[in-house]
Order: C-alpha cells, then sequence, then structure tokens
C-alpha cells in the first residue's frame, strides 16, 4: 500500500490555491444561476439559436431596428382613450340584465331609470344584420332568452327621452343541446381515430404586421412569449398572397386561390370552402371565430360571407351593429363605450374560455382596424395582449392550448415599403406558437422539430398541416389530406432543401436567395422594356368599360435581385428584376417582379423573353379611385372612367386601400 503525504503549502501556494478556489466557486454559482434561468424562463429550453446548417433557403434577414426603419416610423400611442361620459349602468350575471342601483342612485338621484334591450343575430337568407324587437321597460333586471347571444342595452330617465346610458354584450350561452351533441362528436373522435392528446387552439390574429415590426413593437408581449412562456418564433415564415384572402385561405384552408377557380369565385359563399374549423367543428369542438371589422372581413370585403355561421360562436351580428352605431365615429371606431374595442373582442374570447374550461375549443379573433392602413399602430395591442396572456394563464386557460399569434402579411404599402427592408418585411409575417410545457416534455421530438422549424422555410399553409396534426395526434387513423391541400406539419422536421416551389410560394413573394439588389439606369433599353412589360399586365388586369387604361407617369426604380445559394442554381438562366412606376391618372405607385431569360442583347431575338409576375403590389392606397368596381382583384388597378377630370393631374392620394 503507497502512502502519500502532503507537504505544508506555501504563500504564494495557499494565495493560487485561494485563487483556484474562488473560480470554482464562481463556476458553480454560474452554473447554477443558469439552471435557474432555464426553469424561470422554459422557451429557452427550445428556442436556443439554430445551428448554421447548409439550407436551400438562404433568407435575407434584416435589422429589425436598423435607422433607415426606424427613421420611417411615427411614434404610435401605447393606448387608446375612450369616452367614459356616459357610463354603463348594467351588467350581465347569470343569464339576466341588471340594473346596477348604486350607480343609478349616485349618477341620476332624482330620477327613477327604466332600460330595454334588443337582440342582435344575422339574416338567415342574406349576410346581413337583424335586428330584434325591443323588449318591455325594466327597471330591476330582466331575464334573457337562454339562446342570446349578441344584445344592446339603452336606458332612459323616467324624465326624460334622452339616452343616458348605452351598452353592448357579447354572451357565450352554454346550450344543453349544444353540449349533447357535442359530447358525441368528441366520443365519435375518441373511438374512430384515438387520438393521443386534445389540445385547445386559440389564435390571436393582427392584419399587416411584419415579424420584425412585432419584435419592434411588442416590449412587453414579446419577450412574455419567448422568455416566460414556450414559444417558437417561425423566422422564414412567408406569405403566399398579396392579401389577406389568399393568405386566409393558405392559413385556415391549406389551398391557393388558383385550385378554387374552376368552382368557386367572389360571387360564391364561403360555406363551401373546407376550412379548418370544420374539421374542429365535426370533431367536437367548441368553435368561434371573431373579427373587429366586418366590412373588410377577409371572407366578407367585396364577397358573399357566409350563409350559415361557420363557427358555433361567430361574431359578425355584434361587430356589424358596432360599426353600423353613429356614436362610435368620435373615436374612429376605436371604442365601445368607454372601453377600446381591442378589449372588447378579446374580453369575448375570455368569456368563450371561461364558459368552457375543461371542454376542448378552437378560437381566431383576427384584428384589422387598427394596423391594416399603418403597422407601427400595433404597439397599442402591447398591454392589452400582455395582460389578457397573462390571464388566459393564471386561469388555466393555456394549460392544455396551443396558442398561435400572428398575421396574415406585412406592410403592403406606406414609406417602409418603399425601401429594401420594408420589401423584405412585406413578406415576412408574424407565426408564434405557443405550447405548455408539459405538451414539449413529454414528446422531446415535436419540441426538437419546432426549434428546428424556426429557420427553415414556413408558410400559412404549414400553420394549416400544424392544425389538423394537432387535432388527431398520433392518432391510429390519420386525417387524410387533399390532394388539393398544401402544407407540412411542423410537429415534423421541415426538409433542410425546401425551395419556394416547394411550398409552394409565389416567385413574387419569394425572399430565398435575395442577397441585396443593384440599380438600373431607369433611363435605360432594359428599364424601359420592363415597365412597358409591366404596364400592359396591369393594364389587362381591369376593365376597359370601367377603368381607364393607365398610362406611364414615371419610373421611380428598376433593380436587379442578386441571389445567392441555390437560388442562383435554380434561376440561373433567368434575371429577377424588381420594377416601380408611377402611372396616370391617380398616381398609383405599382411594384412588380419581372423575370428575363438572361440579359438582352442589343438586337432582341425572338427567344428572349419577359414575364411579370402575376401579383403587382399597389403601394399607395385607391379607396375612391376604385369605387365603380366591386372586383377585390381589379380594384386595385383601377381608376375608374368617370374620375377622368381629374386625368393627369391628380395630385390627391386616397385615403383607405383594401
Amino acid at each position: 500500500m503507497k502512502h502519500i503525504f502532503f507537504a505544508l503549502p506555501t504563500k504564494d501556494c495557499l494565495r493560487t490555491f485561494t485563487a483556484v478556489i474562488l473560480l470554482l466557486f464562481l463556476y458553480l454559482g454560474y452554473c447554477i444561476y443558469s439552471g435557474l434561468q432555464k426553469t424561470a424562463s422554459p422557451s429557452q429550453m427550445f428556442m436556443e439559436d439554430t445551428v448554421h446548417e447548409s439550407l436551400a433557403c438562404i433568407f435575407p434577414h434584416v435589422e429589425p431596428h436598423d435607422p433607415s426603419i426606424l427613421n420611417l416610423l411615427h411614434k404610435s400611442p401605447r393606448n387608446i382613450e375612450c369616452d367614459t361620459s356616459m357610463e354603463e349602468i348594467t351588467y350581465i350575471n347569470d343569464g339576466s340584465i341588471i340594473i346596477n342601483e348604486s350607480k343609478t342612485k349616485t349618477l341620476f338621484p332624482d330620477s327613477s331609470v327604466h332600460c330595454r334591450y334588443q337582440l342582435l343575430s344575422m339574416n338567415p337568407r342574406v349576410d346581413r344584420l337583424a335586428y330584434g324587437s325591443w323588449s318591455n321597460n325594466f327597471t330591476n333586471d330582466a331575464v334573457l332568452p337562454k339562446e342570446a347571444e349578441f344584445l344592446l342595452v339603452v336606458c332612459y330617465c323616467k324624465d326624460k327621452v334622452n339616452v343616458v346610458s348605452k351598452a353592448y354584450y357579447a354572451l357565450v350561452p352554454d346550450l344543453e343541446e349544444a353540449n349533447v351533441m357535442k359530447s358525441t362528436l368528441l366520443r365519435k373522435r375518441q373511438a374512430e381515430r384515438s387520438p393521443k392528446e386534445t389540445l385547445s387552439v386559440i389564435m390571436v390574429g393582427l392584419d399587416g404586421v411584419s415579424r420584425n415590426q412585432f419584435l419592434r413593437s411588442m416590449n412587453k408581449t414579446y419577450p412574455l412569449l419567448m422568455n416566460s412562456f414556450s414559444t417558437f418564433d417561425m423566422t422564414m415564415y412567408t406569405q403566399t398572397g398579396k392579401n389577406t384572402f389568399p393568405n386566409y385561405l393558405s392559413l385556415f384552408g391549406g389551398m391557393t386561390e388558383e385550385s378554387l377557380q374552376d368552382w368557386w369565385n367572389y360571387s360564391s359563399h364561403s360555406d363551401t370552402l373546407d376550412l379548418v374549423w370544420d374539421e374542429f367543428n365535426k370533431a367536437g369542438y367548441r368553435t368561434l371565430y371573431a373579427e373587429d371589422w366586418p366590412d373588410v372581413g377577409g371572407f366578407h370585403y367585396l364577397k358573399k360571407g357566409f350563409l350559415v355561421k361557420p363557427t358555433t360562436f361567430f361574431s359578425r351580428p355584434i361587430s356589424l351593429a358596432l360599426d353600423k352605431d353613429p356614436g362610435r365615429v368620435k373615436s374612429g371606431h376605436n371604442c365601445v363605450g368607454g372601453k377600446p374595442e381591442i378589449s372588447f373582442h378579446l374580453d369575448y374570447v375570455s368569456r368563450f374560455l371561461d364558459t368552457f374550461p375543461y371542454k376542448p375549443i378552437y378560437a381566431t379573433v383576427f384584428f384589422t382596424r387598427l394596423t391594416h392602413a399603418d403597422m407601427a399602430n400595433v404597439a397599442i395591442f402591447d398591454d392589452y395582449l400582455y395582460e389578457v396572456y397573462n390571464a388566459w394563464l393564471s386561469k388555466g386557460h393555456l394549460d392544455r392550448t396551443l396558442l398561435i399569434t400572428f398575421s396574415d402579411h406585412g406592410p403592403r404599402y406606406g414609406a417602409i415599403r418603399e425601401t429594401f427592408n420594408g420589401m423584405v418585411e412585406s413578406r415576412t409575417p408574424l407565426a408564434l406558437f405557443t405550447f405548455p410545457r408539459w405538451f414539449l416534455e413529454k414528446y422531446p421530438e415535436v419540441a426538437r422539430n419546432l426549434r428546428t422549424n424556426t429557420a427553415r422555410l414556413t408558410s400559412h399553409a404549414d400553420t394549416y398541416a400544424t392544425l389538423l396534426d394537432l387535432l388527431y395526434f398520433r392518432s391510429s387513423l390519420p386525417l387524410q389530406k387533399s390532394p388539393f391541400k398544401r402544407g407540412l406539419s411542423l410537429f415534423n422536421e421541415i426538409p433542410a432543401d425546401r425551395t419556394c416551389i416547394d411550398v409552394p410560394i409565389p416567385s413574387e413573394f419569394c425572399l430565398c436567395g435575395q442577397r441585396s439588389l443593384s440599380s438600373m439606369d431607369t433611363k435605360s433599353l432594359l428599364s424601359r422594356l420592363l415597365v412597358k412589360n409591366v404596364l400592359n399586365m396591369i393594364n389587362l388586369k381591369t376593365d376597359r368599360n370601367l377603368c381607364a387604361e393607365l398610362t406611364l407617369e414615371s419610373i421611380l426604380f428598376v433593380v436587379q435581385v442578386d441571389l445567392q445559394g441555390s437560388a442562383q442554381q435554380e434561376t440561373r438562366e433567368k434575371n429577377i428584376y424588381k420594377v416601380r412606376l408611377r402611372t396616370l391618372p391617380g398616381l398609383a405607385v405599382f411594384e412588380a417582379t419581372v423575370f428575363t431569360n438572361g440579359d438582352p442583347p442589343a438586337i432582341l431575338p425572338d427567344d428572349w423573353s419577359v414575364e411579370v409576375a402575376k401579383n403587382i403590389d399597389r403601394l399607395n392606397l385607391y379607396n375612391e379611385q376604385a369605387y365603380c368596381s366591386r372586383d377585390p382583384k381589379q380594384r386595385p388597378y383601377c381608376y375608374c372612367k368617370s374620375l377622368k377630370t381629374n386625368y393627369g393631374n391628380s395630385t390627391q392620394q386616397p385615403t383607405s386601400s383594401l
């Protein structure tokens, strides 16, 4: 047996030994701190920096806080101020409207108050609001019909004719007959397909907001989702259509407009579209769909809408009634009484969750009014979403729920859109997927794939596929997808070699490989040739009986897109250009993507071709200029002939564009 002897340390050794021990303690403290941080911030377990890898799509990520962008943004207000001079003096409790006696005694001490209510619904034959008959006056309370969903309550002082209080209510009736049917459908789903999990879905959407704008503006909500919740931010998420409707088709239906053209058009009702909430309805989920601006709803703007309500609960009646209320004009329709409209619709979703706390639900609420014309206004949502997400978490509503925070597309017009960064942002909407932590821990391969997919090319159709995958998660009999449906479930790894053609993403929206832009001489033969083809394409999109033929006012720029990676290989025989021009009458500004088969020689041969991408962006607003057309595909390009008195000198820009 060997004996080991230790000599007494010298002073220098003691100093060295002390330093080593100190370093060990510091390192141990760092490890403990890191472990605590991971415990406090579960999303860090799943959202580390993506490993650099060889991707077919090299994405042009742009800095959200680039000074060139920040200089173009106006400072948006962070909240909405509402007029509280007319207080609500009624409330709903246990199926009754009750007059708040303490309030009426304070506000109207010398008068007695009586109220009446009116139910609001949809006309059963057309997409139009139907007002019910006024109830009898009541002075204390009134019992509502059990099926009451939406209502208007007005109150008067007995000695006056003026309204002293007005309130709108969006209720969620819990009807026994509906419960029996939903329970039966849930049992059928379980018996036929045996899914391993049943998660609810809540989708909160914002119109026209880029991912970068959400990062810039949501100083409370984005950190909450990324640091306190288990959230995956899809950084290469790309739009698939020009405006809301084609992106809706992809998001909620996994389809393209082209796939509908043989059997559906804008004069058809949307009931015939096979949408994701139809599957959730059939599976026994309670479903809800709400929008804040009914006239421009994705399935309603210049369309027939739904003949039968598409979801169990559908906010259209109350949204139409609110829009028709002349008293809301003063607030820009941003308030409902003394409450911000944002809160009104989020409260509706919260009431839905409170009514069915232990039942599977699917809900989508989509906000358009504030961000449609200016995405910087998304900052107004920060406090409201932060509060409601925390409230849903504290109530347990997110314990078995996938929360998706999303947008349909980025900014379509405005000063930002006219920059290279703005062009990228216009193509990159928001997609944040928030899961219960237990789900990710139980299925680590799903968490791993979601993390990988945050840096893979994805689109709205993938969200659609993920929702169906979730509905029948690990089912014994997976749902068969129609050959017309697109998208890959994000629960599986998106291939690294995926390109825009695979998704598919139309070439004019594809950002893969776009490294930079090289300016061209706008007076060159090539520039004039490209612009001529774009102008011809624009004029082919309009009806000459209604719309004036547009002519060139000026070429604003022509740039060649510099490609890298596999994008060079895919388009090695093509050059890609972005062309921006202004037209007369009306001073419309358009941007188009144009392809040529190589550089033009001095003398053009017969086989040298120019191809203009189908979707041409209108970068400024049109509104009244296109009043004569009801065709949403034509309106961005139409200047009505009856307005030609201003031909050539119209400098006033319209105020709204859809």
